[in-house]
């Protein structure tokens, strides 16, 4: 659940005008934690 509300604020902050790069960087990070909890 914590990591759904990070990957919506990531989505929020595109819309925003946040730097791409660095916010692809971080969700790719949390997607694979993510990946590998659910595993």
């Amino acid at each position: 659940m914590f990591n759904a509300l990070i990957l919506l604020i990531f989505f929020k902050g595109e819309g925003i005008g946040f730097s791409n790069l660095p916010l692809q960087i971080l969700s790719r990070l949390i997607f694979q934690s993510r990946m590998q909890s659910n595993n």
